[in-house]
């Protein structure tokens, strides 16, 4: 009977395995002619790449992996929502992956270069070439930029002597009046002369500074002496009012009432340095007031190494972040400022066009900050056919490029070619050589410049990380070359 049982179950057991096997021949493909197929595809973008991955199986159980790096099409500007698109192309399938990338719209700083604040010099009178020059010797050391007012009848004797203190660059010229008399008493017919024949003389004999600013004597003012002023041409009027400041970006400034802070013998520049320190904390325009810089003891002057140390303080602690301009320059940049426009006009597919302008050109160059998206490594302008390379910067989230130029009163277009850097390379075809290297710090990217033998265009090549050692290229030739700009701090 057990045997019987055994031989049964035996019997059973054979005919299961024959059902599977049957079963499994037919998934296969065998007798039953079935095929059953299946076809996986994913897309992964990295914001670089595209992976693609396909697999595919079938009666010959084959599969394919395929892995593309994609071919990178330059961002899209939309002109509604002033939006790029980067996208990258599948070579294979050709689709399109892409993502939206907001992007501020372009300002006009508020100060040249894009500085936190300013901090002006102005040296009244003119009564001694000499000590104007000492002052431009300390000021050169520092990179501050000053502001003779002088008073017509003081320089007109050697007024050459004026001249070559100018041509050095440090200190340009405003008017302080012809005789120095005071606007509270002065007679309404001898406005021309005082005023108006300041003006004359001063772009007869100083042609190439444009001078626009003046400085009433005495600090005082009268509606009449202003209305005067304005008519005359002059954009701005200095007083002395304890050294009152004022925010270009308000929009009610009386640029013909600016205060200034007065610094002699009597009130020493550490006395002043607070309401400096203060002024610059608030991103205002603080403009200081001196006379002669020379030991002697007469009460408006102030001795040499008073004046060098003011410098020295101004410069440890604010260098890089205060613009320190003339008082005409910076005068020239606010009255821009106050009317200056940038509109947003046409894109392609690897550029942006923009309009600037102002209601009056005052021949100061204003500063452009032009947000990019945070994948465009560089860029180039052409404002008026003239090519320009920029540096793009880093901030969070997004990447920006600055720009300095005049702006006119019809309008100066700015266009900007995102990437393209390596253009005169492609051109050119010619060897470049090793010319300078530089090692990387714990703060700046080490780099190595190479200049063209054929036409001298100078490239960055081989970028390294900070604090790594720099990387000489192993060619003297390179394919992807980076045009090498000064920053904004330059």
């Amino acid at each position: 009977m057990k045997k019987l049982v055994s031989i049964l179950l035996l019997v059973f057991m054979l005919f299961g395995l024959c059902s599977c096997s049957s079963l499994i021949s037919g998934i296969v493909g065998g007798n039953n002619n079935s095929e059953t197929s299946s076809n996986t595809g994913s897309s992964t973008n990295s914001g670089t790449s595209n992976t693609n991955t396909e697999s595919n199986t079938n009666s010959n159980t084959q599969t394919n992996t395929t892995t593309n790096t994609g071919t990178y099409v330059p961002p899209i500007l939309d002109h509604d929502t002033i939006k790029y698109e980067a996208k990258y192309t599948n070579n294979k399938k050709t689709n399109i992956k892409y993502g939206s990338y907001t992007v501020k719209a372009p300002i006009i700083t508020e100060y040249y270069n894009d500085y936190e604040a300013a901090v002006s010099m102005t040296f009244d009178d003119g009564a001694d070439v000499a000590a104007a020059q000492v002052a431009s010797n300390i000021m050169a050391q520092y990179g501050i930029r000053g502001t003779l007012m002088v008073n017509i009848a003081s320089i007109q004797g050697n007024v050459s002597q004026w001249q070559n203190v100018v041509k050095q660059g440090v200190l340009d010229i405003g008017s302080h009046g012809w005789d120095h008399l005071d606007p509270s008493t002065i007679a309404t017919d001898q406005l021309e002369h005082e005023i108006k024949d300041s003006f004359d003389y001063l772009h007869e004999y100083f042609p190439n500074e444009n001078p626009l600013t003046y400085a009433t004597p005495l600090s005082h003012i009268t509606d009449e002496y202003e209305d005067y002023l304005i008519y005359c041409g002059f954009i701005a009027n200095r007083l002395e009012t304890g050294g009152k400041i004022i925010a270009p970006s308000d929009t009610d400034i009386n640029m013909h009432r600016l205060g200034a802070a007065r610094i002699d013998v009597a009130y020493k520049p550490s006395q002043v340095q607070i309401n400096v320190a203060d002024a610059i904390s608030r991103g205002d325009w603080f403009i200081e007031l001196y006379h002669n810089i020379r030991d002697s003891s007469h009460s408006t002057d102030l001795p040499a190494a008073d004046f060098e140390a003011h410098c020295q303080w101004l410069y440890n602690n604010y260098n890089g972040k205060v613009w320190f301009g003339s008082y005409d320059d910076v005068a020239k940049y606010v009255a821009q400022y106050q009317t200056a426009t940038i509109e947003y006009k046409a894109c392609d597919n690897e550029s942006m066009t923009f309009m600037a302008k102002v209601d009056k050109n005052y021949g100061q160059e204003m500063t452009l900050k032009i947000y990019m998206p945070f994948f465009i490594d560089s860029a180039y302008a052409i404002i008026n056919g003239e090519e320009i390379y920029l540096t793009v910067e880093k901030e969070p989230n997004t990447r920006v490029v600055y720009i300095n130029t005049e702006l006119s009163e019809e309008g100066t277009e700015i266009k900007i070619m995102m990437g393209g850097n390596d253009k005169y390379f492609n051109n050119c075809n010619h060897t470049y050589v090793k010319q300078e290297e530089f090692d990387a710090t714990e703060t700046e990217f080490g780099y190595t410049v190479m200049i063209c033998t054929g036409c001298a265009h100078t490239y960055v090549s081989s970028y390294t990380d900070k604090t790594a050692s720099s990387v000489s290229p192993t060619s003297t030739e390179i394919s992807t070359p980076v045009a090498i700009v000064p920053s904004k701090e330059q």
